[in-house]
Order: C-alpha cells, then structure tokens, then sequence
C-alpha cells in the first residue's frame, strides 16, 4: 500500500467531486473468515494461514485509519470458499460467482465501510474496533 499511496492520494484528488468511495480511490484486501480471532476454534489446520489473514485484517484497519486523512478508505473482502486452486472443486462457491460478490461490494463501498470487513453478498461486520486499541497500544509503548 505505501508504495501504491502516491498514485491513490492523486486518484483521490482528482476525483474530489465523487464522494469518498471506491469510485475515488480504495485498498481492497482479499482477506478470509478464517483470519478471525473470535472464530478460531481447536482445529489446528492452517495455522500460518491463519495468523496471516488475522494480520492483514489488522492491516486494513490500521490502514483504513491512516488512509482516510487522504480520502482513501481501505477494507477487507471475504469472498467465500471458491472454486479456486485453493479452495478446490468441492468449494460450493464458483469464482465468478465470488468475483460479482467482490464488486458489487465494491461498487457500493464508501466512507461509512472504511475499516470493514466483508463477507458475503450485502452482509458485513466489522473486524473489532480498533480505534482505542491501537491508541492504547501507542501510548504504552506496544504489547
């Protein structure tokens, strides 16, 4: 994202008129419900998978809060189990079907979604609000 953020802080200028949405300027993460701390349970499969989708949805809020200052949201999309190389064919999901559900997130993501996390069709939640956290995390110094 920093080495992008030059060109998505001019995209976000030059379309000022447009209110702040991803038709300005977005980070959009493709991110996976099994990055879920809450929804973590004993099954040990994946682990470094895992932990790396738990840390890029740290990633995007932390991010969501720094970028807004420059008009630029950012969130994170759980597109579902797809059809992939690695969901496989057993996914009940086809990728095109996850693609659409991508872009019609979106297409209909603006300011109020900055820091979000989406999963599904016209469902989202989002990922913990981490505004105080990260203040608490800074003002003591880290963990």
């Amino acid at each position: 994202t920093r080495s992008f953020q030059p060109l998505l802080k001019q995209a976000a200028e030059s379309q000022a008129h447009l209110p702040i949405s991803c038709g300005r300027a977005a980070v959009c993460n493709l991110s996976a419900e099994l990055g879920s701390i809450k929804g973590t349970n004993r099954n040990y499969l994946y682990t470094a998978y895992k932990v790396s989708k738990a840390g890029l949805n740290m990633l995007t809020k932390c991010s969501a809060l720094d970028l807004i200052k420059d008009n630029i949201i950012c969130f994170s999309v759980h597109p579902g189990w797809a059809q992939t190389g690695l969901g496989g064919p057993q996914a009940p999901l086809s990728a095109e079907a996850a693609v659409e559900d991508m872009i019609e997130i979106m297409d209909n993501c603006t300011k109020k979604q900055n820091g979000a996390f989406f999963k599904k069709r016209h469902e989202f939640y989002y990922v913990l609000n981490f505004t105080f956290f990260c203040s608490y995390i800074e003002y003591f110094g880290g963990l």
